[in-house]
C-alpha cells in the first residue's frame, strides 16, 4: 500500500539543501562500473530468504515528489515488535548501480530487524536495471543531475525524521557508495554516521572538510574500478582533518564483493564487512 507524502514533508522538501553542492563527481564512473559489471546480472538470490533477526513490516511509501509532480517511492521496513522504543535510529539505504531491486529489498530488511528504522532509496526513478548498459544509462541520468539526486536524499532524510529517527546515518553499495557520501557531503550536520561500500570518492581536502562525523569504508584491493591509490587519498584527508574515520581494503577482492549476484561475491570478506556496517551504525547511532 503506498502512501501520500503528508503535507509538512512537502513543504520541508522544498527548503534548499545545504550544500556542498559541489558537483564533485568529475568522472561519472559510469565506463569504469560497466567493465566491472559486464558479466554480471542482478538476480535475486538466497539471500533475499536469510533469516532475520526479529520479524519486520516492510511496503512502498511515496516519499518525494520529482518536479514533474509524480512522486518517487521507496521501501520503508520497520521492525514488528511493540516492545521496540517508539523513535528508532534511520538509515537511508541506497541501492548499488543496478536500482532498488529484490536484492537491496533484502538487505533493507535485515538491517531493520537489527533495530533501525530503514529507507531503501530509488535514485533511478522506478528502473530496475536488467542489463549493464541498462544500469549505466540509469546511473548517468543520476550523477548528471546532482541537483535531483541530492533532493532525492535529502526528502528520504526528512521523512525519516517526520517518522520519529532520532539520528539518521547513510549506507550504499558501488553506485550507492558514492551516493552515501554525497549525501553526507549536502547534509554534513544532519547525517550522523556514513557507510560507503566501494563506492567512487571524493578526495579534494577541501570539499571533504566539511565532514566532521564518522565514516566506515570498505573496499575491495583489486577493484580496478575503485583505485585503492583514491582510498588512501581520502583516507589521509579524512585523518588529516580529524574526522573519524575506519577503511578497510580486502586484499585480492574485487568491485562488488558484497554483491551476492556478481561474479565477484566473496562470502568471508562480505560477511566481515556486513559485521563491521552493523558494529558501526550501533555505536554511531543508537543511544
Amino acid at each position: 500500500m503506498k502512501l501520500i507524502l503528508p503535507a509538512l514533508l512537502l513543504l520541508t522538501m522544498s527548503l534548499p539543501i545545504q550544500a556542498a553542492e559541489s558537483e564533485h563527481v568529475h568522472d561519472d564512473g559510469v565506463a569504469a562500473m560497466q567493465k566491472e559489471h559486464k558479466n554480471d546480472r542482478p538476480l535475486a538470490t538466497p539471500i533475499t530468504e536469510r533469516p532475520l533477526a526479529q520479524k519486520v513490516y516492510a511496503d512502498y511509501y511515496d516519499y518525494h515528489l520529482k518536479p514533474d509532480g509524480k512522486p518517487v517511492s521507496g521501501y520503508l521496513v520497520r521492525p514488528f515488535k511493540d516492545k521496540l522504543p517508539a523513535k528508532l535510529p534511520g538509515v537511508i539505504l541506497i541501492h548499488e548501480w543496478w536500482g532498488l531491486n529484490e536484492n537491496v529489498e533484502a538487505m533493507a530488511r535485515q538491517l531493520s530487524s537489527l533495530g533501525y528504522l530503514v529507507l531503501a532509496v530509488d535514485l533511478y526513478q522506478g528502473v530496475r536495471a536488467k542489463t549493464p548498459d541498462e544500469a549505466g544509462a540509469q546511473m548517468k541520468v543520476a550523477v548528471s543531475d546532482m541537483t535531483a539526486t541530492r533532493a532525492n536524499l535529502k526528502a528520504a532524510y526528512d521523512l525519516l525524521k517526520a517518522k520519529g529517527a532520532t539520528k539518521v546515518g547513510t549506507m550504499g553499495w558501488c553506485f550507492g557508495g558514492a551516493m552515501s557520501l554525497q549525501a553526507t557531503l549536502a547534509m554534513p550536520k544532519e547525517i550522523d554516521a556514513t557507510v560507503i561500500y566501494y563506492g567512487k570518492l571524493e578526495t579534494d581536502p577541501a570539499a571533504l572538510s566539511v565532514l566532521k562525523k564518522p565514516v566506515l569504508g570498505l573496499f575491495g584491493g583489486a577493484d580496478a574500478g575503485i583505485p585503492v591509490d583514491s582510498v588512501r587519498a581520502f583516507e589521509a584527508a579524512l585523518l588529516q582533518q580529524g574526522t573519524p574515520v575506519d577503511i578497510n581494503v580486502y586484499a585480492g577482492v574485487g568491485h562488488a564483493f558484497a554483491n551476492p549476484s556478481g561474479k565477484n561475491y566473496m562470502v568471508e570478506a562480505a560477511e566481515d564487512a556486513w559485521n563491521r556496517t552493523t558494529r558501526f551504525l550501533d555505536a554511531n547511532l543508537k543511544p
